[in-house]
């Protein structure tokens, strides 16, 4: 039961209240292709949702327009083996430094040179991913619902891509209305890498020369870890009180207000 909690969320998803923008899709250079969706001008922010979540989820719970109101662009990505994105089955494409090229892929894209980078759970895993490979991409980095650095159970980091596959059958595929079989060995592979390549994270975090904010539930298994990180680091903190991991990354308002404070103090 807590692996469901932590990589999908086991209530109905929220409606989106309008269709999402146009699906584009940017090509990496092993011919991989990236699906994402762009909306709104202005200074780019780049939204990358949790596992077993799309390009949809920050539109779904508000994020994503509350930013385009405020005058960003937001960029919205499908995760590899997720909805619109590609799903090879080769693990290699599942480690950090792939991963972060894919984001960097769609940037180079736009023609982005920079942006603010705002993830939940994996997504946070990638933006930590990021900051170890390309540090220079990134304007500020709002990490929610993963502390990185902290050493997962043994146990999770061993489970083999098979097993992780059944977990994610058994677990989140019913809350995924774009599942397909094609899918499932590229997302074992997303949920075993999630734990096993997890190395330098926090040091890459920690030697941005930019603003770096941990989002986190107050009742999320990882509160206690990320509070112990903020104290060390001195990042900023946003804490949705009596929040667990799935609820806490439903917010919008305190993370667009932050978002702006940054701005504000930064005049990135």
């Amino acid at each position: 039961m807590w692996i469901a909690l932590k990589f999908g969320p086991t209530e109905q998803l929220s409606t989106l209240k309008e269709p999402l923008p146009p699906t584009k899709f940017a090509v990496m250079s092993d011919g991989t292709r990236i699906a994402y969706v762009v909306k709104g001008t202005g200074i780019p922010v780049i939204l990358l949702p949790g596992a077993s979540c799309d390009k949809s989820y920050y539109f779904r719970y508000g994020l994503a327009d509350m930013l385009v109101q405020f005058g960003f662009q937001v960029i919205c990505l499908d995760g590899l083996a997720h909805c619109e994105s590609d799903a090879p089955n080769d693990w290699k494409h599942y480690l950090q430094k792939p991963r972060a090229a894919g984001v960097v892929t769609v940037m180079d894209a736009e023609g982005i040179q920079k942006a603010h980078m705002i993830g939940y759970s994996m997504g946070s895993w990638t933006i930590c991913a990021i900051a170890q490979f390309f540090p220079e991409r990134i304007l500020s980095a709002i990490i929610g619902g993963w502390s990185p650095g902290v050493s997962r159970p043994a146990v999770l980091a061993g489970i083999s891509t098979e097993t992780w596959i059944k977990v994610f059958k058994y677990t989140v595929v019913g809350n995924m209305e774009w599942y397909k079989e094609s899918m499932a060995i590229g997302f074992g592979h997303v949920l075993m890498m999630f734990y096993r390549d997890v190395h330098g994270q926090e040091e890459a975090l920690a030697a941005l020369d930019v603003p770096v904010v941990i989002w986190t539930g107050s009742k999320d298994h990882d509160h206690r870890n990320t509070r112990e990180m903020v104290k060390k680091h001195g990042w900023r903190t946003i804490v949705i009180e009596n929040a667990g991991h799935n609820k806490a990354s439903q917010v919008a308002e305190q993370i667009a207000s932050m978002l702006k404070e940054i701005m504000g103090t930064t005049g990135m």
